[in-house]
């Protein structure tokens, strides 16, 4: 006779224990053994490292692709002047003996001409953008193979794609866009922002001097003067405190935009503050890399010459440094300090020590015995300004747009073109070589990978010059559509709404909501409401000092003395209805059934698409109700994340409840219960509905694919499937 049975699991990251018992609690035994047990296995790791090494592996396979794209173009002219050279700088790495016999060991890396070599080159050009500067400026015939020297180099490291059109437009951007709300946020009217402008770009100044004289110009408020200092403080490149940007205790996210490792902290910081006002650290940013960025900026001249001056300034600095060791110091201070591998010159050089390390070194060194030397004097005021000893290839470059190099290389092709007919030939070519980038929602254009699914209209070799003509960028923005689908929760054949969805944010805040109380009762349906319809609909982040306010001046309760409690967060709402704001307020779109459709569709497409030219196209399709004005701003508009939960769960399923026959959500709107009590409880129907839909697969065993399906991480996914192995081979040895 069949008893029955349980099986109890114990379910980690890393192991599964089980357990079988009986009715009376008792183990089961089979063949005289107890039926317990672990299971232990490797962790899972989350994709990140993964798609880390990914991403390194195709952006230098792109750059290399790149580089041999120039050098086909190259190609016959460089074989008229030199056979080898190309030979020459692939074989560069290798040890003289190992390389090609055809160079017959030639230690030479560039030039092997009698009258020109690796030394004369270095001679002439000590930097590339030394080169680089030369060509821009000089319009007469120069050597094929300087030219080739300078354009890889330019499409090699060419610059950021943050900003779109020509170099114009460039600075227009940083000027109308970002600078026009940095001042409207430190309340600084149109004569004053001139003033903090020329502040914001004196290089003459160090951060801390240029912050006190911005906040000096502004003179703002007790109120908030705390606001204003930390706000200008962050787009000098100062460290900057969430809290007190935001006058919210319960913020603990500080950065500094200078800071080498910003780069990766910005997903923590945005995630730890919420969209709202990660848009504001954004617009600091952005100011904080036009401070940067104009420095790059100047009449008749290039990027290659400040690069060339700040080569001029590193020797100076080192000349001034080294004759003020021998003057001041003992042989064998200066023997410490600049050679050996445990020199503090040395551990610079080999990026060991920080720029501020080093200032620090040598001012325990000569701050005492030289600091009444001009040359020491010179020291403290470039210290000061980080600019001592600074190198060329530094953090900051990355704020500089790949149009600042786009005017090299068009300038410098311009100069040879008259000399080199090729270059006029194939000058659109070297350009779209220099500006392509792949779209992020094509993919890898290679066909057949699992992290590949781009649609061709033609088979084909793809260049940069005639990609539009080999893919198809519409249908393969739909392929990628599909593979970020995710699933709900409750019915994993659905599709689950973005994180900005106008249902879903409602859900979420009508959620928090219900678990609010006001002097230690929960509020009634009606009041939640009105808050939803009149407070969430007007504020973009709700406090409990705002809630208190409304409540009061609304009536709903005779006194401002009310203790709150019950949100995610301390002392406010984690929730809020953005969207709503967004498209009411900024758009002036009014929701109705007509318009919400539409909202939420374009809601999808901003979370999907980062790339506003596609964005652009999707968004024609609701031309008829959005004006062209209305559709501007909506490609200002950044959404992003997805939540759990389909629509076909909170609004596509009705069932009877005590209010009449309704959906979850218009449940949540007419009751006191919270989401889980309304699809959990026997008071309403949508358990029973929600296990029925579930149950119509008549399937009995769980495949792998069932578990992908689920939202987590690798971790939980591999325990999983690790548990449904565990109770399997449990079945299959008891035999039922």
């Amino acid at each position: 006779m069949k008893q029955p049975y349980s099986i109890g699991l114990d379910i980690g990251t890393n192991s599964v224990g089980w357990a079988v018992i009986n009715e009376d609690f008792s183990l089961c035994k089979y063949k005289h053994q107890n039926m317990w047990g672990a299971n232990l296995f490797d962790k899972a790791d989350d994709a990140a490292t993964r798609r880390s090494f990914r991403s390194s592996r195709r952006r230098l396979a792109r750059r290399k692709r790149r580089i041999t794209l120039l050098q086909q173009i190259f190609d016959d002219e460089i074989q008229k002047v030199d056979p080898h050279f190309y030979l020459r700088l692939s074989e560069s790495m290798l040890h003289l003996g190992d390389k090609n016999s055809a160079l017959e060991l030639d230690a030479n890396i560039l030039f092997a001409d009698h009258s020109f070599t690796d030394k004369s080159y270095r001679e002439k050009y000590p930097t590339i953008y030394h080169l680089r500067s030369s060509l821009f400026h000089d319009s007469e015939k120069q050597d094929i193979r300087l030219v080739y020297l300078a354009l890889h180099h330019i499409i090699k490291y060419r610059g950021n794609f943050l900003v779109e059109g020509g170099v114009d437009s460039v600075i227009s951007s940083f000027n109308s866009q970002n600078l026009q709300t940095f001042m409207d946020f430190i309340g600084a009217d149109e004569s004053i922002a001139k003033k903090v402008k020329a502040i914001l770009l004196d290089r003459s100044l160090s951060r801390s001097v240029r912050k006190s004289d911005i906040i000096k110009l502004l003179q703002p408020t007790p109120d908030n003067k705390k606001i204003v200092s930390e706000a200008v403080g962050a787009v000098i490149g100062l460290k900057w405190n969430a809290n007190k940007l935001f006058e919210d205790d319960s913020l603990e996210a500080k950065g500094e935009f200078s800071n080498k490792n910003y780069e990766e902290q910005r997903d923590e910081i945005a995630a730890a503050i919420g969209d709202d006002r990660y848009e504001l650290v954004e617009t600091l940013e952005s100011v904080y890399q036009w401070t940067i960025f104009s420095q790059f900026i100047r009449k008749d001249s290039c990027l290659s010459d400040i690069m060339v001056e700040k080569y001029d300034d590193y020797r100076q600095d080192l000349s001034d440094l080294k004759s003020l060791f021998h003057e001041f110091l003992p042989k064998e201070s200066y023997k410490s300090f600049f050679h050996g591998d445990a020199a503090e010159f040395e551990q610079y050089n080999k990026h060991k020590y920080s720029l501020e390390d080093l200032y620090k070194s040598i001012k325990n060194h000569l701050g005492n015995v030289a600091k009444e030397d001009p040359r020491y004097q010179r020291f403290e005021k470039r210290a000061e300004l980080g600019e001592f000893l600074a190198r060329q290839r530094i953090r900051d470059n990355g704020a500089i747009p790949h149009q600042i190099h786009q005017y090299e290389l068009e300038k410098i092709i311009d100069n040879q073109a008259q000399y080199y007919p090729f270059l006029a030939q194939n000058r659109d070519k070297i350009i779209s070589i220099f500006t392509f980038k792949l779209p992020y929602y094509i993919g890898p254009l290679k066909t057949g990978g699992n992290f590949a699914w781009s649609v061709k209209k033609k088979d084909g070799v793809i260049y940069p010059w005639n990609f539009d003509e080999m893919i198809d960028d519409e249908a393969s923005a739909e392929k990628f559509i599909d593979r970020m689908r995710n699933n709900c929760t409750y019915l994993p054949d659905e599709e689950v709404l973005p994180k900005n969805s106008l249902l879903y944010q409602e859900y979420e805040v009508r959620n928090e909501l219900k678990n609010v109380t006001v002097n230690g009762e929960r509020l009634s349906p009606d009041i939640q409401n009105r808050i939803v319809d009149e407070l969430f609909a007007k504020e973009s982040s709700v406090t409990y000092k705002k809630l208190v306010k409304y409540l009061y001046d609304n009536q709903i309760y005779n006194t401002d003395s009310l203790i709150i409690s019950g949100t995610a967060k301390e002392k406010s709402f984690a929730s809020s209805r953005k969207s709503y704001l967004d498209f009411t307020n900024k758009i002036g779109i009014e929701i109705t059934p007509k318009t919400q459709k539409a909202i939420e569709e374009v809601i999808k497409w901003i979370t999907l698409f980062e790339d506003k030219k596609i964005l652009a196209k999707k968004l024609q399709k609701h031309s008829d109700i959005f004006n062209e004005n209305q559709l501007r701003t909506i490609l200002k508009l950044n959404y992003s994340g997805w939540g759990r939960l389909s629509r076909k769960l909170l609004d596509g399923i009705t069932a009877h409840t005590p209010y009449g026959e309704l959906t979850v959500i218009e449940t949540m709107r007419s009751s006191k219960d919270n989401f889980m009590q309304i699809i959990q409880s026997d008071r309403y129907e949508f358990k029973k509905i929600i296990d029925d839909i579930l149950s119509a697969d008549q399937r009995t065993d769980i495949a792998y694919d069932d578990i992908k399906k689920l939202a987590g991480s690798p971790g939980i996914k591999r325990a999983l499937w690790r548990s449904v192995r565990i109770i399997d081979e449990i079945v299959d040895t008891i035999g039922y």
